[in-house]
């Protein structure tokens, strides 16, 4: 199809489910991009609050909402791949429903994207609880990377779905997100993306994206959760024989969901594994011995206070780049 002014130059998909506090800032913050060149595609996924009413008070020609026929049921990229389908535009970028763009996210995303041989990008994205920001992730860990070890890092790291700009014919290529993997389609699509070799990426230096977060990016481990974690290191199975610590890495992971969701059993032999190959760092250690002696809550509270010290040590990162 000829390109047009009114021809939507990229597709922004919002999926949402119950959101009906948050959605409303989510769609503003897409309708105040200095580039108006868009399209707003809002999948509902089988929302039972306001949400849909909500988004109905957003009176703007772009907006577009798309009803999932069927719940989800913890497996979002089944609404992600609604979104992208039902997409009109080349680009496509993602915006959580309780989170929001920045005044110049498209701009500053599609300039990269165009780039000849650039398939996905991304930039940095703020922090934010209770209307405060407390740190930036600073997701352009793949810049650092030499490219022949970018598979090692996709296999345990993404820069996430929200804030992601990608090609449509990306999608195409890859066939989409596998809603099979739960909460880890993003680890596998950018993780696939990565092993597909056709296109480079770009991650900007500039904060594009406003995730709000409320009580710090947490984990809920669940038997769904874990099943899911298993699904993915069993689908990639051969690229992690490829790297042992990332291969090691996964494993330890898996040794711990486990035990976070009451299976000590399987944990166990996880860990196991990992000393087939390996040793355990002295951190591992302790927190094995925690889990094996039954003292999940103390492993709970120090992963807790992990996750508020990687904070303030984003926070003086950010401050650092400010004073330079």
């Amino acid at each position: 199809m000829a390109e047009t002014s009114t021809f939507p130059k990229i597709s922004i998909v919002v999926p949402v489910h119950n959101r009906e506090d948050s959605i409303v800032r989510a769609l503003r913050s897409a309708l105040a991009q200095t580039n108006s060149r868009f399209e707003l595609i809002v999948v509902d996924d089988a929302s039972t609050d306001q949400t849909v009413a909500k988004i109905a008070t957003v009176e703007d020609p772009r907006v577009r909402l798309v009803r999932s026929p069927h719940a989800s049921q913890g497996r979002p990229g089944l609404v992600r791949n609604l979104g992208v389908r039902a997409s009109r535009a080349p680009y496509i970028l993602f915006l959580d429903s309780d989170d929001a763009l920045r005044p110049t996210a498209i701009e500053e995303l599609l300039s990269a994207i165009e780039t000849p041989g650039i398939g996905m990008a991304w930039g940095y994205k703020a922090l934010w609880r209770q209307e405060k920001m407390i740190s930036v992730a600073f997701v352009s860990s793949l810049n650092k990377v030499r490219p022949e070890n970018r598979v090692a890092v996709l296999l345990g790291w993404t820069p996430g779905t929200g804030g992601l700009c990608f090609r449509r014919e990306v999608f195409d290529s890859l066939g989409g997100f596998d809603s099979s993997l739960g909460p880890f389609e993003d680890l596998d699509f950018t993780l696939r993306f990565g092993l597909e070799g056709k296109w480079g990426f770009k991650a900007l230096s500039t904060i594009t994206y406003d995730c709000h977060v409320s009580h710090g990016i947490s984990v809920t481990f669940t038997p769904q959760y874990a099943l899911c974690l298993e699904r993915f290191f069993q689908k990639h199975t051969s690229q992690f024989e490829k790297f042992s610590d990332s291969r090691q890495a996964m494993l330890y992971r898996l040794a711990v969901t486990h035990y976070f969701v009451g299976d000590p059993v399987k944990g166990r032999s996880y860990f196991e594994k990992v000393l087939e190959r390996g040793k355990l760092t002295p951190k591992q250690r302790v927190i094995r011995w925690l889990l094996e002696s039954g003292l999940l809550p103390l492993v709970r509270w120090a992963s807790y206070l992990n996750g508020r010290a990687h904070e303030v040590r984003r926070r003086r990162q950010l401050d650092q780049k400010k004073a330079a």
